[in-house]
């Protein structure tokens, strides 16, 4: 009597080793050249997330190149940490943290110091609007271009606030703030 599956394991052999020699693979083939690492490093990527990939790409050398195409599109940017809070100040402040790298980075300092703030970026500039920076709640409204490094103002917004919303309309390419636009074009604040 035939045991089904020794008889399998027998025939996986058998065409694996034949596969083997018309391939040109030998006992010690790198992992590479019997997959496709990229497909399986874009499946880890896309469905174990960031972490993974970096994880992958620590063990696994063949899948280091592979990887590195692959967490940019994960991970494309930077994370960017403006003003804040510490003791009884406001700060002015700026980080930029490398996900790649695992690194924080000094920047420039905003204009103003200020606490609860909004922050939102569009057209590759990040807009701090906003915040608390002492008694009361501020109007302003700074610009950060990462190409060049600087801060630049922006029209106040029309109503000084703190502890708000604020969200994009990429379509009409606008930022919105509790009941006002601000029109990144023509450069102004709207009442809602």
């Amino acid at each position: 009597m035939v045991n089904t599956v020794r008889f399998l394991v027998h025939l996986h052999r058998r065409r694996f080793n034949q596969a083997c020699e018309v391939y040109g693979l030998g006992p010690c083939a790198p992992l590479d050249a019997v997959i496709d690492i990229r497909a399986v490093a874009y499946a880890i990527g896309s469905f174990a997330g960031y972490s993974a990939m970096r994880a992958l790409r620590e063990v696994c050398q063949a899948a280091r190149s592979a990887a590195a195409d692959i967490l940019d599109p994960l991970c494309p940017g930077h994370l960017y940490l403006c003003g804040g809070f510490e003791g009884a100040l406001a700060l002015s402040s700026v980080e930029r943290l490398d996900p790649h790298a695992g690194v924080w980075e000094v920047l420039p300092p905003m204009t103003e110091a200020r606490q609860y703030t909004c922050a939102g970026v569009m057209s590759g500039k990040i807009y701090v609007c906003g915040g608390w920076a002492g008694p009361q709640p501020v109007r302003s409204v700074e610009c950060f271009d990462p190409d060049l490094a600087r801060w630049s103002p922006m029209p106040p917004m029309l109503v000084a606030r703190r502890f708000f919303c604020l969200w994009l309309q990429s379509v009409t390419r606008r930022i919105s703030t509790s009941c006002s636009k601000y029109h990144l074009a023509p450069w102004f604040w709207q009442q809602s």
